[in-house]
């Protein structure tokens, strides 16, 4: 993700003063990860899909990049949180705590005894966003049975020889996901100037366009730099960065 110098009038993303855009004190980034997943509207995907956070959304909480990517590290180390590649952008990972993983693993999954044995032989061994073919034979799982897994969305082909690790309900969440993150910046970009008040855009009724809510993608879309914020007297300005 880029790191913009401040110009005049702007605040850079990067910056201590990105911060004022939705926090006064800086929090831990466990913290703030688990704020931001209290915004995910769990009710109305009726358990299909987790609380998903992406990584980006932290640095909206936590002006300190190198920080959140150290904490979000040990996390991911630790076992308690997960990470997973979803789309195409390079730096676009997921979070999702260890703990309602495997809740959903267990409930979603086919054969109860072989999810056990995935998190067991290798969510709680291998902590990369992916795994080998070769080390998944090795742990003792057959064709039939990465088949199975696969199946279950708990993998996704990378290469002929790699996974990605993954988690069901995925797919459909990067679909509201993009189509939320879309319908937000375009109405930042059709507002005067390309920008609106942070909180002007946080009580606008898209329920139907954006079904993670507004507030969820205020977060991703500073996180993710396509915003920048204008700290002024009438409150937080977001304003669409070219």
């Amino acid at each position: 993700m880029s790191k913009r110098k401040t110009e005049v009038g702007k605040l850079s993303l990067s910056s201590p003063e990105k911060q004022q855009c939705i926090a006064k004190d800086v929090r831990q980034s466990e913290e703030a990860l688990r704020q931001l997943s209290m915004l995910f509207p769990e009710e109305k995907f009726l358990g299909r899909v987790p609380r998903v956070v992406m990584k980006h959304m932290i640095y909206s909480r936590i002006p300190n990049r190198t920080l959140v990517d150290k904490e979000i590290d040990e996390l991911n180390q630790t076992g308690v949180i997960r990470l997973f590649k979803l789309g195409s952008e390079e730096e676009s990972l997921a979070v999702l705590f260890m703990e309602q993983y495997e809740e959903l693993i267990e409930r979603k999954c086919t054969d109860l005894a072989l999810a056990k044995k995935f998190i067991i032989k290798i969510l709680k061994q291998i902590k990369e966003i992916s795994v080998e073919k070769a080390v998944l034979i090795s742990a003792g799982f057959t064709e039939t049975d990465i088949k199975t897994i696969i199946n279950n969305c708990l993998l996704t082909v990378r290469t002929s020889t790699t996974y990605w690790f993954a988690f069901p309900g995925a797919g459909e969440f990067m679909k509201v996901y993009a189509k939320g993150r879309q319908n937000v910046i375009r109405l930042v970009k059709k507002s005067k100037y390309q920008q609106i008040l942070q909180n002007e855009l946080g009580q606008r009724d898209m329920r139907k366009t954006v079904q993670l809510g507004v507030q969820y993608h205020i977060h991703d879309i500073i996180g993710a730099d396509l915003v920048i914020c204008v700290n002024t007297t009438s409150g937080n300005m977001l304003r669409f960065s070219n």
